[in-house]
């Protein structure tokens, strides 16, 4: 396996959690990366160096405290068991830790369970801007017509995340937010996750981390 760039930490502020952190010297952009329902995976890990070879400082805060499975009955029930809002805190001790450190231009991205958190966190107007993939959040709402930041999603033909894409973006839109929302052919749910090889669509993952990367160049 090769050696890894970033490093385990820990965060402090009201709730202390553990985190994966990659620096990025003389970039003053920071990019939450916020996992799936999996926890803080090396698939994860991976994400965030991936992302920090594009010039972003990354951090991926573990929302579950050290729990982690590959088991989807176990994941379920550790996503339904997240308290959203303490999730929100760590996001934003996530802020405070980039801000101590001069990177004051930030954005969020999330992967399913992630990727509502995610949307869920431009909600509350705490990042610059947010990435969703097939974003999910059953146990909260996002209030989309509360979002004043540029917003990017990619979605799955094939998978019940993306019935939602149509009322979101006419929200965004009736409020002139700038969004781009992507529904990738043939795909499923996770398609992104190349440790999936049930789903994994390459062409798709490439296309949307391109994609990506362009609007948070733009929008970061």
């Amino acid at each position: 396996m090769t050696e890894r760039k970033g490093k385990n930490i820990t965060v402090g502020g009201d709730l202390p959690f553990e985190a994966y952190f990659v620096e990025s010297k003389n970039s003053k952009k920071g990019l939450i990366i916020v996992q799936e329902w999996w926890g803080l995976v090396n698939h994860i890990r991976d994400v965030a160096d991936k992302f920090n070879q594009e010039g972003f400082n990354t951090i991926a805060p573990d929302l579950y405290s050290g729990k982690q499975t590959d088991e989807p009955t176990l994941a379920q029930k550790y996503m339904m068991e997240l308290n959203v809002e303490e999730a929100i805190k760590n996001l934003k001790s996530s802020i405070k830790f980039f801000n101590d450190r001069g990177i004051d231009q930030i954005a969020s991205i999330g992967f399913c369970m992630g990727g509502g958190i995610s949307l869920y966190a431009a909600s509350m107007g705490i990042v610059n801007s947010a990435v969703s993939y097939y974003g999910v959040l059953p146990n909260a709402t996002v209030k989309y017509e509360n979002i004043k930041c540029p917003i990017q999603g990619h979605y799955a033909e094939h998978d019940g995340a993306t019935e939602s894409i149509k009322d979101i973006e006419d929200i965004l839109n009736s409020n002139n937010i700038y969004n781009d929302l992507y529904i990738y052919e043939g795909t499923s749910h996770a398609f992104f996750n190349n440790e999936r090889e049930e789903v994994y669509d390459k062409k798709s993952a490439d296309l949307s981390f391109q994609r990506t990367i362009k609007f948070l160049k733009s929008h970061i």
